[in-house]
C-alpha cells in the first residue's frame, strides 16, 4: 500500500526562483507542487498557509480541491458499473432509473422532459446533459445532495440533450446521490472505502470537520487558510471556511499534494484494488466522451474532449489529461501525461508524467507553474514553450475591461450612454427586502452594504445591494446593484469581499413593479448562459 511518508525531492534552484516569482506576480499566498516521473517525487511547498500567523506551506498542507473531485466522482461510478450486485447498473444506466423521485427535470419543456427519462450516468458525468451550472442552487444554502438534484426540476434545460458540452456541477451531485443511494452508503463513507483507504491517502477528506481533525491531531498537517487579494489596500483577506459549501460530488475533497501523488500515480498505472480502482475504470474515466469548442488561446492541438471527470487534449503528440478546480479562495490543477502506446506495448509503463498543484488563492500560478513543468519535461525548446504567463495577462486585462461600467452597459443593454433614459420607478428604499426562488433560495436587496462588502460597496452610485439572505448561506457572495433604466439595473457580482478578475460577474436585473406602484418580485439573471439572457423571477416577500 502506498504511504504518505514516500520520500520526495526538491526542484532545482532555478525552478524555485521561478515559482516565487509568479506567486509573487500574481499575489497567491501559498501554494504547493508535486510532480511525479517514474519511481521519483519531487514536492514544495512556497509562501503561506496562514498570511497572519505566517504558516508556510509545506507539501503536507491540506488544501480545498474543488472540482478535481470529480475524478473520484468519476472512479465511484465505474465501482457501481462492475458492482456484481448491481448488474444491470451500466455507463447508459438513465438516472431516473436508480433515483427516479428525486431526479426531475424541466417539465415546462420538450427538452426538460426528455432529459429527465433519458440522461445517463455517461451523460452526466462527461457534461452533455444540456443543463447549464444553476450553481446558485448549492452556493446560496446549505443543501444536501438530494435537495440540489431536486432543484433541477425548477430551473430551465439550456439546450437539447447530447447537443452541446455544457459544464455542470449540480450532474455530479446527482450521480454522487445517485451512487450513494443504490450502494445505501453515505458518498463521503465510499470515497474513504474504496479510494481513500486502499491507497492510502491517509490526509484526504470529503468533510471540513474531518480536515480539521487531522490538523489538531498531527503538527505537521496545516489546513491552510483561503484569500482573495485586495488590490485598493495590497492585502490579502480571509474567506474564512464557514463560507465553503458542503462537499457534493461535484466538489468538496481536501488533501494535499502528497496524497495526490497518490492518486496521479495510480492514474497513469492502475493499481487494480477494486472496481474502483480498476484500470477499466480509468480507461472509462480517460476515454474522450465530447468534444469541446476548442480554447484558441491555448496551444492543443485538433479536437479537446471530456471524459469522465477528466479533460483530454494533444499537445506536442502527448495526451495530455487534466482537470482543475476552484472554491472561494482555493484552486487546484491536475495534469497526467500517460505513457504513449509505444511505451506501453515495449514494456515502459513508467514513461509518462504527473503534476499537480494547489494554491489558497485566486490566481493562475497553479496553470503557469504547470505548463512551465510541462514544457520542460517534454524538452520543448525555448521559443516554442507555451508562454501561460502572457496568457493570463491578457486574460486579466480583458476581464477587467469587460468589467468597466460602460462595457457591461453595451454588453447587457447595447448600450453606453443613459443620459436619455428613464429615472428608475421607485426610491431605492421600495425594492429593499427578501426575495425567493424555489430552486436559488432566498437573497436580500437593501440600501445599505451587507458586512461582508466592508467599504468597498459604498459610493454614490450604488443604492442597492444584493446578498444571500439568512444564516444557512454557504457562499459569501453579493453584489452591487447599478441603475440602468427605469426598473432595469445591472448587478456587480462579487465573491467575497474584494473584486476579483477571475469570479467578477456582471449580470442583468429588473425589477417587477405592479399597477399600484408595489415591488411584486426581481427577474435576475441567476444563469448567464442561458440562451437569450432568460432571467429567473424571485418573489418579494411580505
Amino acid at each position: 500500500m502506498p504511504e504518505q511518508e514516500t520520500p520526495y525531492e526538491r526542484f532545482a534552484p532555478d525552478f524555485e526562483a521561478f515559482v516565487e516569482s509568479t506567486i509573487k506576480e500574481s499575489n497567491t499566498a501559498g501554494i504547493a507542487i508535486l510532480m511525479l516521473h517514474q519511481d521519483r517525487t519531487w514536492a514544495q511547498g512556497f509562501g503561506f498557509a496562514d498570511v497572519d500567523k505566517k504558516i508556510l506551506v509545506t507539501p503536507q498542507t491540506l488544501f480545498f480541491a474543488g472540482s478535481t473531485t470529480k475524478s473520484f466522482t468519476s472512479a465511484m461510478a465505474a465501482a457501481l458499473v462492475e458492482s456484481s450486485e448491481h448488474s444491470g447498473v451500466d455507463w447508459n444506466t438513465p438516472l431516473a432509473d436508480l433515483i427516479a423521485e428525486d431526479f426531475v427535470l424541466d417539465q415546462n419543456s420538450p427538452e426538460g422532459r426528455y432529459a429527465t427519462d433519458h440522461v445517463t450516468l455517461e451523460d452526466a458525468l462527461s457534461h452533455r446533459t444540456g443543463m447549464p451550472r444553476h450553481d446558485l442552487i448549492w452556493m446560496n444554502g446549505d443543501v444536501s445532495d438530494r435537495e440540489i438534484v431536486r432543484s433541477l426540476r425548477h430551473v430551465p434545460i439550456a439546450r437539447d440533450l447530447r447537443a452541446k458540452w455544457e459544464y455542470c456541477n449540480n450532474m455530479y451531485t446527482a450521480v454522487a446521490h445517485s451512487i450513494s443511494k443504490t450502494l445505501a452508503t453515505p458518498f463521503k463513507v465510499l470515497l474513504k472505502e474504496y479510494i481513500f483507504e486502499p491507497l492510502g491517502m491517509k490526509y484526504t477528506t470529503y468533510d471540513l470537520s474531518d480536515a480539521q481533525d487531522l490538523a489538531s491531531k498531527d503538527s505537521k498537517i496545516e489546513l491552510a487558510q483561503g484569500y482573495l487579494w485586495d488590490s485598493q489596500s495590497k492585502q490579502h483577506t480571509l474567506v474564512g471556511w464557514e463560507a465553503m459549501p458542503a462537499a457534493n460530488g461535484a466538489g468538496g475533497i481536501i488533501s494535499n499534494v502528497l496524497d495526490y501523488g497518490i492518486w496521479l500515480r495510480h492514474l497513469l498505472k492502475p493499481t487494480n484494488l477494486n472496481a474502483a480502482l480498476s484500470e477499466k475504470a480509468v480507461n472509462a474515466m480517460s476515454t474522450p466522451r465530447m468534444l469541446l469548442e476548442a480554447d484558441k488561446s491555448m496551444p492543443y492541438v485538433g479536437p479537446q474532449a471530456y471524459g469522465l471527470g477528466l479533460f483530454s487534449q494533444v499537445y506536442r503528440g502527448r495526451e495530455i489529461l487534466q482537470h482543475s478546480g476552484a472554491i472561494f479562495g482555493y484552486m487546484a490543477s491536475m495534469l497526467i501525461v500517460p505513457p504513449t502506446k509505444a511505451e506501453v506495448q515495449s514494456g515502459n509503463t513508467n514513461g509518462g508524467w504527473a503534476i499537480v498543484i494547489m494554491q489558497n488563492s485566486y490566481s493562475l500560478a497553479s496553470q503557469i507553474i504547470a505548463w512551465n513543468l510541462l514544457d520542460t519535461l517534454l524538452e520543448t525548446p525555448g521559443p516554442e514553450r507555451f508562454d501561460m504567463a502572457t496568457v493570463a495577462r491578457i486574460g486579466q486585462a480583458k476581464m477587467e475591461e469587460e468589467m468597466q461600467p460602460a462595457n457591461v452597459l453595451q454588453r447587457l443593454f447595447g448600450k453606453t450612454d443613459l443620459t436619455s433614459d428613464a429615472q428608475r420607478v421607485l426610491e431605492p428604499q421600495s425594492y429593499a427586502g427578501m426575495y425567493e426562488h424555489t430552486a436559488y433560495h432566498g437573497v436580500e436587496v437593501s440600501t445599505t452594504p451587507p458586512p461582508i462588502a466592508g467599504d468597498i460597496g459604498v459610493d454614490d452610485a450604488t443604492k442597492l445591494y444584493l446578498s444571500p439572505s439568512g444564516p444557512s448561506m454557504s457562499c459569501a457572495f453579493w453584489a452591487s446593484l447599478h441603475h440602468v433604466s427605469g426598473n432595469w439595473w445591472w448587478a456587480h457580482r462579487r465573491f467575497g469581499r474584494p473584486s476579483s478578475w477571475i469570479t467578477d460577474g456582471a449580470l442583468k436585473v429588473q425589477f417587477v413593479v405592479n399597477s399600484d406602484g408595489l415591488v411584486e418580485g426581481m427577474n435576475f439573471q441567476a444563469e448567464p448562459s442561458m440562451p437569450n439572457e432568460e432571467l429567473a423571477f424571485f418573489k418579494k416577500l411580505e
